[in-house]
């Protein structure tokens, strides 16, 4: 199912499993009780979807967009996290502690904070 198009669509007591599902459009999409369990979701878009009751469990969410979305308790266990879109968003969401880095990556990125163990005074030209 790459490139799933589906925009506003509304989603209840959904299950998406073993799947491939990258690049997918879930822009404003809403709804409850939706689960993707081992789903490919890369560079997929959930800008501004409103989903309550949500799982992503062992998913690839690399390059995924999620600016301005409402997901209340999401769950992300063991997905990949890794240069997401719209990190700040991201409230109120539970994550298990192997993916404290890869998020952390992604809220200093958008926040312009750089990781840099060189000491050096900084350069102001």
């Amino acid at each position: 199912m790459s490139g799933l198009n589906i925009p506003r669509a509304w989603l209840r007591d959904v299950v998406l499993s073993e799947s491939k599902v990258n690049g997918a459009n879930f822009r404003m999409v809403e709804g409850e009780r939706v689960l993707f369990d081992h789903v490919d979701l890369h560079e997929a878009e959930f800008s501004a979807a409103k989903l309550k009751l949500v799982c992503f469990f062992d998913c690839d969410l690399s390059q995924s967009e999620f600016s301005h979305v409402t997901l209340p308790g999401a769950r992300f266990h063991g997905s990949s996290l890794a240069e997401i879109r719209g990190v700040e968003y991201l409230r109120d969401v539970v994550i298990e502690s192997s993916e404290v880095l890869e998020l952390a990556l992604g809220v200093f990125s958008t926040f312009g904070i750089s990781i840099d163990d060189e000491r050096a005074f900084p350069d102001l030209t």
